[in-house]
């Protein structure tokens, strides 16, 4: 019998250490975030010149476009999350949960609408590379839907 209970009070330990990793960890996962954009941008940028067909191109373009866009905004919350976590002052540190949680609102409006339109897009195209690369950018921005959607607590 003791072991079920054992088992449970693991489990939530880990639970527990998960969401605080997650916690103080949200700067750096938006760092991440957009150093991965720059990269897959990049490397867009680069298959765009070399590609031979217009939809090649325009599909590198738009992947390049994408990933540009997500690296600033990764780069915004990454900034504004880690000054509201050194803040001391309650009043200050309210206002940057506040605008860090207008910036993740704001940033969230247009996720959806870029996912569905990168999955249509990487699915396709015959260039097995851009396709690699979109379905890269896709699984990177889902990823960031999902720390962008961690709200700030005060």
């Amino acid at each position: 019998m003791q072991h079920p209970r054992m088992y449970l009070a693991a489990a939530l330990a880990l639970a527990a250490i998960g969401l605080a990793a997650q916690a103080h960890a949200e700067p750096k996962h938006y760092q991440v975030s957009q150093r991965h954009f720059e990269e897959l941008a990049d490397k867009a940028s680069r298959m765009a010149r070399e590609a031979d067909s217009t939809s090649d191109i325009n599909a590198c373009n738009y992947f390049t476009a994408v990933a540009m866009t997500y690296a600033v905004r990764a780069h915004a919350l990454a900034q504004l999350s880690d000054l509201a976590a050194q803040i001391r002052q309650p009043e200050d540190r309210s206002l940057a949960r506040q605008r860090l949680a207008e910036t993740q609102a704001y940033t969230s409006l247009y996720l959806e609408t870029d996912l569905k339109m990168l999955e249509n897009l990487s699915s396709s195209t015959r260039s097995s590379g851009i396709r690699e690369t979109g379905l890269r950018l896709l699984n990177e921005l889902r990823v960031f839907a999902r720390n962008v959607a961690v709200r700030p607590r005060d």
